[in-house]
């Protein structure tokens, strides 16, 4: 019997996590069967984020409310075959009045579903 190991793409499956880091956002799976698809949420950070999922095209399919410091959810969603942006798009303000969405600093993950 002959067993070979690859480091080729990652198998497709029906559900990921998703950790909502401040600055940065962490799918545990990016490589999705098209279909129903189960997802659960996690805000690891110290501020309220959000998971907002869009087509390559920048529809949005489906996007969660505030997610709270500490918050778990359970999201379902179905998606079709194509490239998807899971995204956070909190826009906040910063002392010096500058304005920065949550995106722009990092939280953002491609995933592709077929």
């Amino acid at each position: 019997m002959l067993l070979v190991a690859g480091c080729g793409e990652a198998a497709p499956t029906s559900a990921t996590s998703v950790d909502l880091h401040d600055g940065r956002l962490e799918a545990s799976s990016t490589v999705l069967r098209p279909g129903p698809v189960d997802i659960d949420i996690r805000n690891a950070g110290e501020f309220p984020h959000t998971l907002v999922i869009t087509t390559g095209d920048g529809m949005v399919v489906t996007a969660t409310g505030l997610v709270a410091p500490g918050e778990e959810l359970e999201m379902a969603v179905t998606l079709d075959p194509g490239t998807y942006q899971f995204t956070c798009r909190i826009v906040s303000q910063t002392e010096d009045g500058r304005i920065l969405d949550h995106y722009q600093l990092g939280m953002a993950e491609t995933v592709t579903v077929g």
